[in-house]
């Protein structure tokens, strides 16, 4: 049993157009922005709080592109030529997006909206420290520099 694809996975996630589809009652608009339907299409990719959230890591990786849909995501990964920068736009993308979940149950549970800052600090955080603690070894120089001047915002 493989893992599934991120397209796959995404859709999977109760969200709360999901739970109406299965007679549970739940308001349908967005927790992070307000308006929108409550889907994954919302939640992922047009509510202005994630928007700006991808916006700002895809400025900070050096790949400012917006991106609509997970697909356009996988379409855009396969054509950075560099393994290297493909893997950390495909971390940052993860990243980003468990962040927005996170702060979007963070609302549901304690009605408190994080601020757009700490979620980007958070990504450039993690992502810089989890490849840091793997290593890179097996990257090539100019790979090795452009990571290296990612500058995480304090």
């Amino acid at each position: 049993m493989g893992l599934k694809p991120p397209t796959e996975r995404c859709n999977r996630l109760k969200t709360r157009d999901r739970l109406q589809k299965h007679g549970i009652n739940a308001e349908s608009y967005c927790l992070l922005c307000g308006t929108g339907t409550k889907s994954h299409s919302h939640i992922f990719f047009d509510c202005i709080y994630s928007r700006k959230c991808r916006e700002r890591i895809s400025q900070w990786i050096d790949m400012g592109v917006q991106i609509q849909t997970l697909k356009g995501v996988v379409r855009l990964a396969r054509k950075i030529t560099s393994r290297f920068k493909r893997r950390i736009f495909s971390v940052c993308v993860l990243a980003v997006i468990y962040q927005i979940w996170k702060a979007r149950n963070n609302v549901l549970w304690h009605q408190h909206l994080w601020c757009i800052d700490n979620i980007v600090k958070k990504n450039q955080f993690d992502v810089k420290h989890r490849v840091n603690a793997i290593g890179l070894r097996k990257i090539t120089g100019v790979d090795r520099d452009w990571f290296g001047g990612l500058e995480v915002q304090m």
